[in-house]
């Protein structure tokens, strides 16, 4: 696997842990764009802002972080 996809992972920078310990993965965080606006950078991370029900970039693997506690 060279490419990983994080949908809706911005929130914890754990999820970029692969990305860290294998230097060849290469990792798309994809959010909405306020999201990614304030999104730290990661190395070997690039931010991508969108809508997951619209488009979603290519990758060879997903990573979809869902949470049940969304509030308004």
């Amino acid at each position: 696997m060279t490419k990983l996809k994080g949908v809706m992972a911005c929130l914890l920078s754990a999820n970029f842990s692969p990305t860290a310990s294998y230097p060849q993965i290469k990792g798309i965080n994809f959010d909405l764009l306020h999201v990614i606006e304030a999104a730290p950078s990661y190395p070997g991370v690039k931010h991508v802002g969108g809508d997951m029900f619209e488009y979603v970039p290519k990758g060879e693997a997903i990573f979809m972080m869902v949470s049940s506690s969304f509030r308004s």
